[in-house]
């Protein structure tokens, strides 16, 4: 259907200083009809009879017959966009059993997808390099080490992978924590300026690994690790030995 002639507009003063409000119904029809016909605000507030684009959103607050149209314009757009995201997903799905059918393409079982990447001796290697204070993207970035896409779609998949990056983090806190001790207490006086900058940076680390509490209690691990309250740390001494946990014994064993 053609798009109904835009009716007089008034002349929009782009120049600075106090003013009365410009708006006008028929620049408020335009807009919705400039964003009916594809355009953004951005787009409609480039042209110069048009207000800018802060005054538009401005209008929206200030005139609610403004928003009404305004909303109502948006509300025919997502509909439209959904109707259009659904008739491609049925051709799309059309073509494809079309191509089963014809023997051009094999179907996939639902929910299918490429094989994951996780090992519990993958999942220990990270766990230990982090328990160690070494940075996660510093890890992922070895070249025998997963990604950190990996690492965080693991964390999604595996409670045990996030039990395990969970204790962890906890022990890279406590080590990070034993290192701010050590600096502050042995350091001799006339090396305090430097021990300062080097407790203060340990301490913008530490920062880094404290939660953000927006949920009650913060973060806990989804399943218990075995015997993870025995005494030491779960991840070695971090001095070039891996002490394996015994919650670990099996699991490494696991195809």
């Amino acid at each position: 259907m053609a798009r109904p002639p835009s009716p007089p507009l008034p002349v929009i003063d782009h120049k600075g200083g106090a003013k009365a409000s410009q708006y006008h119904p028929n620049l408020g029809w335009e807009i919705c009809q400039r964003m009916c016909d594809g355009l953004t605000i951005r787009e409609i507030a480039a042209d110069p009879a048009m207000p800018s684009y802060a005054t538009i959103f401005h209008w929206r607050k200030m005139h609610p017959e403004f928003a009404a149209m305004y909303d109502a314009c948006r509300d025919k757009l997502a509909w439209k966009r959904q109707m259009e995201a659904a008739s491609l997903a049925r051709a799309t799905a059309a073509r494809r059993d079309q191509d089963v059918a014809r023997g051009l393409r094999r179907r996939r079982p639902a929910g299918s997808g490429r094989k994951s990447t996780f090992t519990m001796e993958a999942a220990l290697a990270v766990c230990v390099r982090l328990a160690a204070g070494q940075a996660l993207s510093a890890i992922c970035a070895r070249p025998d080490m997963p990604s950190l896409k990996a690492v965080y779609t693991w964390l999604k998949r595996f409670p045990v992978f996030e039990a395990m990056y969970l204790a962890a983090r906890e022990e890279q806190r406590m080590w990070l924590e034993l290192k701010i001790e050590h600096v502050a207490g042995s350091c001799h006086w006339t090396q305090v300026g430097a021990a300062m900058a080097q407790v203060a940076q340990l301490q913008e680390r530490l920062g880094r690994l404290t939660p953000k509490h927006y949920r009650p209690g913060g973060r806990t691990a989804p399943v218990a690790l075995r015997d993870e309250d025995e005494a030491g740390p779960l991840f070695g001494d971090h001095g070039g030995r891996v002490a394996r946990g015994p919650w670990l014994h099996g699991l490494l064993d696991e195809d």
